[in-house]
């Protein structure tokens, strides 16, 4: 643009000191030869700008066919990476990781324009988002089932437990969802923990009341047993086969460790 702006102005330029040498030419043979260098000056000018013109040109072709090949080398990796995410994926993938901008104890609805909802509203078998997002099935459809069984490793950070790994393996063993309030769903869960006896590796076992919070794809998983620890699950949306868990004493006052535990 700022060159097409420059060729304008050379040839208003041009034009003017044109018509003025056209004013003077009967009375002064002099004025002539001025014009003709004045035409000869922008004659060197428009060749000047043609050759800005050519290499802009030059370079957005390069830029272009850089482009072009970044495309081709991005499809070819894709190609080999197998099935492409569709964009529904991605974007609620880019929402788990980076946030939606909701407050915490609110549903995304998943517009184009941010929309938030109290998480309380959802799958109440009343649409509250404006495309309906808070009683889509892939939402309230996705209740952990009886008999369901989590496996994972926990990485301890404090609370002075002397392993740094536990396995560990959480066990769906009771779900309440009431038939007038969807919402949310109570749970008993079984955590087994792995432990040590007299040397020998052993398993302890504790049974726990939660919740699953439909709205927040998290559960909340009540502090039991001796060590009166407790854990928050949190799913992504996508892939719940796995969750991702913070290992909590009572209160949630302090964070002891994480897990991502694995359906079995």
């Amino acid at each position: 643009m700022r060159v097409l702006l420059l060729v304008l102005a050379l040839v208003a330029i041009a034009s003017a000191g044109h018509g003025h040498g056209h004013g003077h030419d009967d009375h002064d043979h002099g004025h002539g030869h001025g014009r003709r260098g004045q035409q000869f000056r922008f004659g060197g000018l428009m060749d000047a700008a043609r050759g800005m013109l050519s290499a802009r040109a030059d370079a957005q072709e390069a830029r272009i066919q850089k482009i072009t090949n970044d495309i081709a080398a991005l499809e070819k990796e894709l190609g080999q990476a197998g099935e492409i995410p569709d964009l529904d994926t991605l974007s609620r993938r880019v929402e788990f990781l980076e946030g939606v901008g909701c407050m915490k104890k609110e549903f995304y609805c998943g517009n184009d324009r941010p929309e938030c909802i109290n998480q309380m509203l959802v799958c109440d078998g009343k649409p509250d988002c404006a495309n309906g997002g808070d009683e889509r099935a892939d939402v309230c459809d996705k209740v952990p089932t009886v008999g369901s069984s989590w496996y994972g490793v926990i990485h301890w950070s404090a609370c002075s437990f002397n392993a740094k790994e536990t396995e560990a393996r959480l066990v769906i063993t009771g779900t309440d969802r009431s038939e007038h309030f969807t919402t949310n769903t109570r749970l008993t869960v079984t955590s087994i923990l792995e432990g040590h006896v007299d040397g020998h590796k052993a398993w302890r076992s504790t049974n726990h009341e939660g919740t699953f919070f439909t709205g927040l794809r998290r559960i909340i998983i009540q502090p039991a047993g001796e060590r009166r620890i407790g854990m928050t699950c949190l799913f992504d949306g996508l892939n719940w086969d796995k969750c991702i868990c913070k290992i909590l004493t009572e209160g949630g006052l302090q964070e002891c460790g994480r897990a991502i535990f694995r359906k079995m």
